[in-house]
Parts: structure tokens; C-alpha cells; sequence
């Protein structure tokens, strides 16, 4: 099982580094909707974090779908080394399968 404190100081540092501002952006989003930081609703609900990404984009699913992946599923992907596993993960997250996603990344 992984630690996820570190998956979730991998994913912040990508994203401060690749993504100027988007952190910043994304937090703003998450806390007013959901009252948590954006990599902490990833790690816990991240269902609930695309549903904020897909509202943002007017519910367009292909923009939410390519923000998701390349904020969030990237750096996880990265930091699993594992690229096999984006499309399942990000079709367990558009599915609101939190737990399978979860233990997907906790034991890969």
C-alpha cells in the first residue's frame, strides 16, 4: 500500500511547477464548493472533484475529461509509473467509483 501523503506532495509539486497558478485556481474551486483543497478531494472524493471540473466547464465532458487527466492523472500516472492505468482511472472517477480508484492507486 502507498503512502498517500506522498502521492499528494507529488501531485502538488506538478502541478505548481507545470501548471502556474492552476493549483491556486483549482483550491478556489474545491474549498468554495466542497471545503476541501483540490489534491485532498482527489485523494478522498476524487468523483466529486472532476463533477467540480466538469461544472467549471459548463458540462463539457472533453475539456473536464483532458483537465482531469492532465492535472491530476499525469502526476499520479508519474508517480505510479504505471500509463496503462489512465483511461481506467479516469473512467472510475467519472463512474463516482471513488473506492476502486482509491485502491487502484494505493495498490498499484
Amino acid at each position: 500500500m502507498r503512502d498517500l501523503s506522498d502521492l499528494k506532495r507529488s501531485v502538488q509539486v506538478y502541478l505548481l511547477k507545470n501548471m502556474p497558478g492552476m493549483l491556486s485556481f483549482l483550491n478556489t474551486l474545491c474549498v468554495m464548493n466542497h471545503g476541501l483543497d483540490c489534491v485532498t478531494l482527489l485523494l478522498t472524493s476524487p468523483s466529486k472533484l472532476y463533477i467540480t471540473l466538469l461544472n467549471h466547464h459548463r458540462g463539457d465532458m472533453l475539456s473536464a475529461d483532458y483537465a482531469f487527466t492532465l492535472a491530476f492523472l499525469n502526476p499520479i500516472i508519474s508517480y505510479l509509473k504505471k500509463p496503462e492505468l489512465t483511461q481506467r482511472l479516469l473512467e472510475l472517477v467519472k463512474t463516482s467509483r471513488d473506492p476502486e480508484f482509491l485502491e487502484l492507486i494505493t495498490h498499484s
